[in-house]
């Protein structure tokens, strides 16, 4: 029998998993108050773009979150009257919170806020070889740090997507790759024209932690499930990986690793890996991952994928470049029929890349080069 695949894709005719979308930050467009104001540096006067200004209850639920234009200008509508407080999230540095403010019906609140030049400092972080994964990586010692840094650009990310602020054209391609998954057999390049502001449908976190990220086969077809913004930044995907930290150097490029795994004891087939962040601005870089707890019928080393994500000079970020290997496999019988072992034949492997990305008004916006890319 023919095996067949759905798989992570980021074009919307497929059958895809790939989502950014971010629950929180949806704002209530018929509030009847709001909070707008400006961000600047501390010290310098200066506006600070692309930072994110996000809103919190007073119990702490956020409510509300919008990137800081070119003159450090924001707003947001409030849901509620209420008291409120502002966290500002700029890549590279510590955030700026706010002390509560009172936010009165009816009303538009202005706040001037300035934020602390204070780099983040990764490169003393410490990090063990053999170090504990540990649950919950904000609560962790140095875990807390990264994590910092790369839930910043997730939600960036998600914050994007939501918005539909850029509309994409992609490169495609298709591979058969060998059975030790280093050599393409055969290859299939496709180009889309057809410009689209959604190239990306969710996969609901909870579902995932429930079942896990490989399904198993219906009418000889497997699904592929890859973890995206939104499922990383999820209490569903926080509540069942553990973190530690490890380093690497790549194209004379230092970075700083927060690597994942499944928590002891989960048995439904998962996803491990490690968000490279470089290491002197604390930009996150991509998102590598494998498959781990799977059924023997899909085991193999090469399995898995990347996600490439690019910060684009207004402080949005998009995913540039995606890939994702799935095993394929033929179950060999002995005499009598009976299945005798699993072996893993070659790997289809699919993934795209932006080639133009393009504003509302039609205006193509410059996508800086990743080093080594």
């Amino acid at each position: 029998m023919r095996q067949r695949f759905l798989f992570a894709s980021l074009l919307p005719w497929s059958a895809a998993v790939w989502g950014w979308a971010a629950p929180h930050t949806v704002q209530a467009q018929d509030a009847s108050q709001e909070v707008r104001g400006t961000v600047l540096e501390a010290g310098t006067e200066v506006p600070v773009e692309g930072a994110m200004v996000l809103l919190f209850e007073q119990e702490g639920r956020r409510v509300g979150g919008v990137l800081t234009a070119a003159n450090g200008f924001f707003r947001m509508f409030v849901p509620e009257p209420g008291r409120y407080r502002i966290r500002v999230d700029r890549i590279g540095y510590e955030n700026t919170d706010t002390e509560p403010f009172a936010v009165p019906a009816g009303t538009s609140v202005l706040r001037r806020i300035e934020t602390q030049v204070r780099p983040v400092q990764l490169a003393g972080l410490e990090v063990r070889g053999e170090g504990r994964c540990e649950l919950r990586p904000e609560e962790g010692a140095t875990t807390a740090v990264v994590w910092n840094e790369a839930r910043k650009a997730l939600a960036a990310a998600t914050w994007t997507a939501e918005r539909e602020l850029y509309r994409f054209a992609w490169t495609r391609y298709e591979r058969e790759l060998s059975a030790d998954g280093r050599r393409v057999l055969e290859e299939e390049r496709t180009y889309d024209r057809r410009f689209t502001s959604r190239p990306f449908v969710a996969a609901d976190p909870e579902q995932l932690a429930e079942r896990g990220f490989v399904e198993t086969p219906t009418f000889g077809t497997w699904r592929y499930y890859a973890p995206d913004a939104d499922v990383l930044l999820s209490d569903a995907f926080l509540d069942t990986h553990c973190f530690r930290l490890q380093r690497t150097e790549r194209n004379d490029e230092q970075l700083i690793g927060l690597a994942f795994e499944p928590i002891p004891g989960r048995r439904v087939p998962e996803v491990k890996g490690v968000l490279w962040l470089n290491q002197s601005t604390a930009r996150l870089r991509s998102i590598e991952f494998g498959y781990v707890n799977l059924h023997s019928e899909v085991r193999g080393q090469y399995g898995g994928g990347e996600v490439i994500l690019a910060e684009l000079p207004n402080g949005t970020w998009i995913v540039r470049e995606w890939e994702i290997r799935m095993p394929r496999f033929v179950v060999e019988q002995d005499s009598r029929g009976r299945p005798r072992r699993t072996v893993v034949t070659g790997y289809g492997s699919a993934g795209a890349v932006v080639q133009r990305a393009t504003t509302a008004t039609g205006a193509t916006v410059v996508i800086p080069e990743q080093p080594g890319r």
